[in-house]
């Protein structure tokens, strides 16, 4: 098995559980990411990274796992946003 073949399947479930939090009612009407800028984005990655810790220091894995899927989608906003003028 390389290294690959032992990942993807964690890739595929995190990658899944991205769309999940994307895609909760709550989340649909929220502000267009695509027009907040760079730092903004930055910020909220920041704060998603400091819940999952949070969530982590009560021993709440499921609630730091929804961060962390929280804090990847801020981070692929911000790699979007990043890539465009």
């Amino acid at each position: 098995m390389t290294g690959m073949s032992r990942v993807q399947p964690r890739l595929r479930a995190f990658v899944s559980a991205m769309e999940e939090k994307l895609t909760r009612p709550e989340n649909t009407d929220k502000d267009d990411w695509r027009t907040m800028t760079g730092n903004e984005l930055l910020a909220r990655v920041l704060d998603e990274v400091a819940e999952a810790a949070t969530s982590m220091a009560q021993k709440e894995p499921v609630a730091a796992m929804e961060e962390c899927a929280d804090a990847a989608n801020m981070l692929m906003m911000l790699w979007d946003r990043l890539g465009r003028p």
